[in-house]
Order: structure tokens, then C-alpha cells, then sequence
């Protein structure tokens, strides 16, 4: 990992890891725009006001800070599938079921399966 490039992949691994991590236990969420707005504005007031932010907030928050760690994720697989075509091929797998309709547990798994991809494909790189 000594080298630039190779740091900054696993880091960007690390960052995905990470933001998958926080969004698991947040995938309960119903998905109601409404919600996301007010969940976005409570979590930004609470931020503010305690300069802190901890599981319960994000909690509390989970219509938005579900999205926010997915969407998180995804912009580092989205790096790393630049480097690795086989990640992008994963993300771009989509299950037959109608537009519009995919759970935010069904975000999560492809998610998870794409950051599974880019590890064994830093692995393969790592043992050659």
C-alpha cells in the first residue's frame, strides 16, 4: 500500500466499508419524501445546536442519513469502478422489479455485493 494510487483505492475502500456499516442499521426507513425533509432538517438542527452526532441521531434521522451514507458509498464505488470494471458491472445489476420500487435494503445488498467485488479485486491485485 505504499504507493499513491494503491492508498488511495484502500482508503476509498475504507470510506465505502464505513458508510455501508453506518447505513445498516438505518435500512428500516419508509422512504416518504416528507420524512426526508424533516429528518434532514431535525439531524441539521440537532447538529448545530449539539456540535454532535452520535447513533441515536442518525437514528432519529434514518430517512435521510440512510441516504446520505448510501449515497456515500456508492460515489466510492463508483472510484473504485473506474479502476475495476466489475464493480460497475454490480452496481449496475438491477433485480427485476418495477422503477421506482427498490427497498432501501435492496440499495444496501447491491451496495454491499459491489464493495464485496472491489475487495477481492484489490486482493487479486495485492497477490500479484
Amino acid at each position: 500500500m505504499r504507493g499513491r494510487d494503491l492508498s488511495r483505492t484502500a482508503q476509498t475502500l475504507v470510506a465505502v466499508c464505513f458508510s455501508l456499516w453506518r447505513a445498516a442499521f438505518l435500512a428500516d426507513k419508509t422512504g416518504q419524501r416528507h420524512a426526508v425533509v424533516e429528518h434532514a432538517k431535525n439531524f441539521l438542527g440537532k447538529m448545530i445546536i449539539d456540535n454532535a452526532i452520535t447513533y441515536p441521531q442518525d437514528r432519529n434521522a434514518r430517512e435521510w442519513t440512510f441516504n446520505y451514507y448510501t449515497d456515500n458509498a456508492k460515489g466510492g464505488l463508483l472510484t473504485l469502478a473506474k479502476r475495476w470494471s466489475s464493480v460497475g458491472a454490480v452496481l449496475a445489476k438491477r433485480r427485476k422489479v418495477p422503477k421506482g420500487s427498490t427497498t432501501p435494503q435492496r440499495r444496501w445488498n447491491r451496495y454491499h455485493d459491489a464493495f464485496e467485488n472491489a475487495v477481492g479485486c484489490l486482493t487479486a491485485e495485492l497477490e500479484k
